[in-house]
């Protein structure tokens, strides 16, 4: 009975040790087998950094190199609505072109033009064009050996100085406000006096500044809105609210004459231009 016993404790004790030694071994065997996958899988990682790294470096090498584009609204180039020449006496003529600036949010701090008569230039400036202007251009009483038969104004676009606007009045943003008003133009013939043609208006400056000097050019058309006179006037120390009387006479009779179109001109991107 006790060697039964001392028996079954024997085997009870074998069977632990070996228990204890397979689980060693496989434990160890399950380790060395999560070391081989971790040691594969960190190896098919790298091979994949190591064939696709060159394709990867010329992608950034081909982005460095090619051109960012920030797109943005363009400006469109300046109009010309028309342009004429008016005889005066002599062989003086007017040269004048209705133009226009058709963005809403881009003006034109200075461009330079020239007038060119029968493909000939003849005279040259340079002037602004505020956001959404219509703005007359003339140059008067230019000597001409002869008769035009066509005259046009000619520049750059590649040369016009593009701004965008901004919201403050000053810069360019808001036209400024004038008001006309009592506009009589008519010829007038009498027996004591040479024939001649007069212009009569009431301007009123309803913006929030006043100017120093405000350019007041008159366009007389005729039934068809052809260009037939151009008139002059400055109009100086236009305070704010103030009203001023518009006179101009021709030293001819302009008998097409149907219509009159008056633009006043200031440089509101001009601080100098602005009374304080």
């Amino acid at each position: 009975m006790f060697e039964n016993n001392l028996n079954l404790t024997m085997k009870i004790q074998y069977w632990f040790i070996m228990h204890r030694i397979l689980f060693r071994r496989f434990g160890i065997l399950l380790l060395m087998i999560l070391d081989i996958i971790v040691v594969g899988l960190a190896a098919i990682g790298w091979g994949n950094y190591l064939s696709t790294k060159g394709e990867y470096e010329k992608m950034l090498q081909n982005i460095g190199k090619q051109t960012l584009i920030i797109k943005q609204e363009e400006a469109n180039q300046i109009v010309v609505e028309q342009t004429a020449f008016i005889p005066g006496l002599g062989n003086k003529y007017d040269l004048v072109a209705l133009v226009k600036n058709p963005n809403s949010k881009w003006l034109v701090n200075n461009f330079n033009y020239e007038f060119v008569v029968d493909g000939v230039p003849v005279d040259s400036g340079s002037t602004f064009i505020l956001a959404g202007q219509e703005k007359v251009i003339a140059k008067l009483s230019i000597s001409l050996e002869q008769k035009p038969r066509s005259v046009s104004l000619s520049f750059k676009n590649s040369d016009v100085n593009w701004s965008r606007v901004k919201s403050d009045t000053n810069l360019g943003g808001k036209l400024p406000e004038f008001k006309t008003s009592n506009i009589s133009w008519s010829p007038i013939v009498d027996q004591k006096l040479a024939p001649f043609s007069r212009l009569t208006a009431d301007i009123s400056n309803e913006s929030i500044d006043s100017f120093w000097t405000v350019n007041i050019y008159a366009l007389i058309l005729d039934a068809s809105g052809r260009i037939v006179g151009v008139g002059y006037q400055s109009w100086d120390n236009a305070l704010g609210g103030e009203k001023h009387q518009i006179l101009m006479s021709w030293d001819t009779i302009i008998n097409q004459g149907g219509k009159v179109a008056i633009y006043p001109d200031v440089n509101v991107t001009d601080p100098t231009a602005i009374k304080r």
